[in-house]
């Protein structure tokens, strides 16, 4: 390995674009925004005069654009024709389709195109605008320019989103949301399938490599009632790509600071009525360099370490291997299954600031941080104006903590030492009916159910008998949401979108240690003092989550929104049920807390290529 890091030092990053070139995204964003704005247009448009001219002159230069575009797919697209000099208000619809048709055509056959069944859309008109104004997004191409290899560093780059260093004694990257945290409010998707720790929350984002996201997608306090509970300050979705050619090949390497060593493969194929995808990826950093003008000092209490330059025990190791299938018998109904494995193994950096003399309480590693999640998506067309799309997961956590007692990383023989190991997994499913059929709606409804269980023991090798293994300790419970959503275009102007969601929690089971870690017992509460068994003392709530929305257009390509939410979220298993290490108590009784969001703002399309957006929110 060494050899091959020697080699790869003496080169900058090397992509082997074996892939075709894909369409960059701010393309598509500027054709779908032009088919929103030819849509808007279109409802208000007289039979004849400049309006029509004007309406015409810009599906004309569309329809250019869309044209160079399919050269990088072989040509065989089904572009319309030219409009006559003087059409008529059914052939400019008739264009209008055609024109939106192929693009949506040309973006599936974009090699970084995302997997359209992942994508989660929060709209405020029934036209829905290119960029919605409460989501942010990063997509592929930007992705590996700006050399993101982790989700962590990749929605960094958002406006209004940060990385949350969640513990220093962990090493784990959380994100925040305009200050809500992904443990337990901002709650994170992929493909649109919840990916939650069901005990704690703490999702390390670092573990998410990049090479196969086509898109992240971050709602800000409004988010989609449709999706599940939870989200208190708004949504992240990870979008990953599909095949879009019969042979789609995709593979990079490369290195960097830190003696870092990345690679990925992508191989899919796409024909008629199915396709087939899978690939794997390799990030090892040795660890994290420091500043060439960083003080570096030896540390009375670490005797058996010697500080470099760099971040000590800063190392991490993460593979993954995905696989997806899918069957797509006609129109835009399509059935798909995926399958995503992380293995992750970390260090955790010890203090290295000024005091030579500092004491030191945690030497932890993590031997394994794991997560395996099997997933299946349909959707199916009902008639001309309907759609059904039904998801079903089972995802589980693995993940070990090694305690040890001092620099060496390799005794136990204090109290404190110990092998902590967590095995949780979620399991559920959700269904998603969306209509056109009424005039001016877009009629959505969900049912959404998610298990959440959560097991855990600890290996004490310090405490008799020598080691001390604990019990199995088993907490569980279920989520259900039932959602709805109607996006209303009042005039062809002003649109109204009306969502409500109610979530239910159902705590099913919760146990503690009892004071010598040797059994379990049940937690007993306020409504229950004597309670003796494990279903007692468990929450059985609702949260109620009404949102609304508003857009009017102003001129051409100007919007101006104003956006309300009241939602809500269930507290973790861990606050209701763990103690803190002793410095705190359970609290079986504890309620959902709820958070109200305002949006206020105006956005600008300046030329073909700007967009401009001011927004207030509280």
């Amino acid at each position: 390995m060494s050899a091959v890091r020697g080699a790869l030092v003496r080169f900058a990053w090397v992509l082997l674009a074996v892939a075709g070139t894909g369409l960059a995204q701010d393309t598509t964003v500027e054709w779908k925004a032009t088919l929103s704005d030819l849509e808007r247009r279109l409802a208000a448009l007289p039979a004849q005069g400049a309006a029509v001219e004007a309406w015409r002159s810009d599906a004309e230069a569309l329809r250019s654009s869309i044209a160079a575009g399919t050269s990088s797919f072989g040509g065989d697209m089904n572009l319309p024709g030219a409009l006559p000099a003087q059409p008529s208000h059914a052939e400019l619809e008739q264009q209008l389709r055609a024109l939106s048709a192929a693009v949506e055509q040309l973006i599936r056959r974009n090699p970084s195109s995302p997997f359209n069944l992942g994508t989660v859309q929060v709209t405020v008109s029934a036209t829905a605008p290119a960029t919605s104004p409460v989501t942010a997004s990063i997509d592929q191409t930007e992705i590996r320019n700006l050399d993101l290899v982790n989700a962590a560093k990749a929605l960094d780059y958002l406006p209004g989103v940060s990385i949350q260093h969640l513990s220093p004694n962990r090493n784990e990257a959380g994100i925040m949301v305009r200050g809500f945290s992904t443990r337990g409010q901002v709650p994170l998707y992929v493909d649109g399938i919840p990916i939650s720790v069901p005990y704690d929350g703490y999702v390390d984002f670092n573990r998410f490599l990049t090479s196969d996201i086509a898109e992240l997608q971050v709602a800000k306090g409004y988010s989609s009632p449709l999706l599940g509970p939870n989200a208190l300050g708004g949504t992240i979705n990870l979008v990953t790509q599909e095949p879009v050619k019969k042979i789609d090949v995709d593979a990079l390497i490369g290195t960097g600071s830190g003696d870092r060593l990345l690679s990925a493969l992508r191989l899919g194929s796409r024909w008629r009525r199915f396709f087939f995808q899978g690939s794997l990826d390799w990030l090892q950093v040795d660890y994290v360099p420091l500043s060439g003008d960083f003080r570096v000092l030896q540390y009375q209490n670490l005797p058996d370490i010697v500080m470099k330059d760099r971040l000590n025990n800063s190392w991490s190791r993460d593979e993954r291997f995905t696989g997806r299938v899918g069957w797509t018998p006609r129109g835009q109904d399509e059935y798909v299954f995926s399958y995503i494995n992380l293995k992750g193994q970390k260090g955790v950096p010890l203090y290295q600031g000024a005091n030579a003399a500092a004491a030191y309480r945690f030497f932890w590693e993590w031997p394994y941080w794991d997560m395996a999640n099997y997933y299946f998506h349909s959707n199916t067309q009902m008639g001309e104006s309907s759609a059904i799309k039904f998801r079903a997961f089972y995802t589980q956590f693995r993940n070990d903590i090694d305690m040890y007692s001092n620099d060496t990383y390799a005794l136990m023989n204090t109290r404190s030492a110990e092998h902590s190991m967590y095995n949780e997994h979620n399991d559920g499913f959700s269904t998603e009916f969306t209509t056109r059929a009424v005039s001016r709606n877009v009629i959505s409804a969900s049912f959404f159910l998610k298990d959440d269980t959560h097991s855990e023991r600890g290996i004490f090798p310090a405490i008799t008998p020598f080691p001390l293994v604990e019990p199995n300790l088993r907490d569980r419970d279920v989520q259900t949401t039932i959602g709805l959503q109607d996006v209303v275009r009042v005039t062809p102007r002003f649109s109204v979108t009306g969502g409500f969601s109610a979530d239910h929690f159902d705590g099913l089971q919760g146990q503690q240690y009892n004071a010598a870690m040797t059994a379990l017992l049940p937690f007993t509460c306020l409504a229950s003092p004597q309670n003796n068994s494990y279903s007692g003392c468990t929450a059985h709530v609702w949260n109620f989550n009404p949102q609304a929305a508003v857009s009017y257009r102003v001129g051409e390509s100007g919007n101006l929104f104003v956006t309300f939410a009241d939602r809500g979220r269930f507290p973790m298993l861990k606050d209701i049920y763990s103690a803190g290490l002793g410095a705190g108590l359970p609290n079986p009784n504890l309620r959902p807390e709820h958070s109200r969001s305002w949006n206020v703002g105006y956005s600008q399309l300046v030329g073909a290529r700007t967009l401009l957006q001011l927004t207030l929110y509280r």
